[in-house]
């Protein structure tokens, strides 16, 4: 995790978790989820700041995207 903090790429279980806990939020209530929301959930348990999740959180977003499991919208 220190890696991510300073650049690096998340490794594949990071991915793969993080995943989880997006369609996990999806699936607990309906309409949308923050990235921040997702990288909260994952963050203790890879003993890391959030902050740091929130890259890794947008890639596996993405990647869920490009599954067609989810539908990404921006608000801003």
């Amino acid at each position: 995790i220190d890696s991510i903090a300073e650049g690096g790429s998340a490794t594949p279980e990071l991915v793969a978790r993080i995943k989880r806990a997006i369609l996990e939020l999806l699936e607990s209530r309906p309409g949308t989820i923050c990235p921040s929301e997702a990288a909260r959930a994952v963050a203790g348990e890879f003993r890391c700041e959030w902050r740091d999740l929130l890259s890794p959180v947008r890639h596996a977003a993405n990647e869920l995207v490009e599954e067609g499991r989810i539908v990404v919208t921006q608000h801003g």
